[in-house]
């Protein structure tokens, strides 16, 4: 009966063992026919990672429908004169996530970690893009302080960090930190999708594919249809630490910024002066007093010059614009 109930014991265990590698995938049998592909060591860490995001968070999907053909127009009048001036593509790319950060800041929860029985709430917004490898591995390098860098920053940010992803010179501070995190999957002409948050981040967002589409167009002189540029946006988020009303809030908002140009001023305020290397600063500036950056929205100090008429910001500032470079440090004041 001993010997029953160990043989009964050894059963039970190797039962237990042979379900594990059933359910971890390890026991399937390759036929001869079939070729067997090892993973890479990033993918390996990526799926391992996506793993436990699932199983930490409690994903919830919400998605919404924006209106860009405003911002479609506005970046084709000006993509050609910003390869001229500053030898970078304007994609849209940092635009969206120049609205995503500017959508984070009415709504900074998202921009939060989860520990245990507590919410930190990140002062720094750092962004996080999904890029997709020539091998099929993906990568996110992050955008430390984001919110600091005017549309030019971003651009070139973006440029920078998706060409030295693909080259594999990233260094690993660049790919850690992150607050928040967008994908851009309309780049392989996908409507949308189900993104798996980033962790220890509560949020992601993608953007899907830019169509022309047949849309109803509300005039003074009644209603009509006309054709405008659609894009699908789909957010996920911990259902843990965001209720659905603040995200669908954040998610509204974020649509607003990209449907109507002109009347969300703030998302591209200060793109004259960016144009034409200026960065516009409040008047009545009074020595060693602090005035705000229309470009980025950032205090900046004001320090006295010989001549009157100019004024300097500070060269840390000039800094986070990623735009020292092509930028005089006296700035005209209108």
């Amino acid at each position: 009966q001993r010997q029953m109930c160990i043989r009964d014991r050894k059963d039970i265990f190797a039962h237990i063992s042979k379900k594990k590698k059933l359910d971890n995938g390890e026991s399937v049998k390759a036929n001869k026919s079939d070729q067997i592909i090892e993973l890479s060591r990033l993918a390996k860490i990526t799926a391992d990672h996506m793993i436990n995001s699932k199983k930490t968070s409690a994903h919830v999907n919400s998605f919404i429908e924006a209106d860009i053909t405003n911002l479609s127009d506005w970046r084709d009048k000006y993509k050609v004169k910003f390869m001229e001036e500053e030898n970078e593509k304007l994609t849209f790319t940092p635009i969206f996530i120049q609205a995503v950060i500017s959508a984070l800041k009415e709504f900074p929860l998202l921009n939060s970690s989860f520990d245990g029985d507590k919410i930190i709430q990140k002062k720094d917004i750092n962004i996080g893009m999904a890029t997709a490898l020539e091998n099929g591995d993906i990568i996110v390098p992050v955008i430390k302080n984001a919110d600091h860098f005017n549309l030019i920053g971003l651009a070139k940010s973006v440029n920078d960090l998706s060409i030295r992803a693909r080259n594999k010179k990233l260094n690993s501070d660049e790919i850690k930190g992150g607050t928040f995190t967008v994908t851009n999957i309309g780049n392989f002409q996908t409507l949308t999708g189900t993104p798996i948050i980033n962790q220890p981040q509560i949020g992601i967002i993608a953007f899907g594919v830019i169509r022309k589409m047949p849309s109803v167009i509300e005039t003074s002189n009644g209603d009509f249809i006309g054709i405008r540029k659609k894009i699908i946006i789909s957010h996920s988020y911990d259902h843990r630490v965001i209720n659905g009303v603040y995200a669908l809030k954040f998610l509204t908002k974020l649509m607003q910024y990209l449907d109507d140009v002109k009347k969300e001023k703030n998302l591209f305020e200060g793109e004259c002066f960016v144009f034409d290397k200026r960065v516009a600063l409040d008047n009545k500036l009074e020595k060693g007093s602090y005035s705000i950056c229309h470009a980025c929205g950032m205090p900046v100090s004001i320090q006295d010059q010989k001549r009157k008429e100019y004024r300097a910001v500070s060269y840390t500032h000039l800094r986070a614009h990623e735009t020292v470079l092509d930028l005089v440090c006296r700035l005209l004041l209108e």
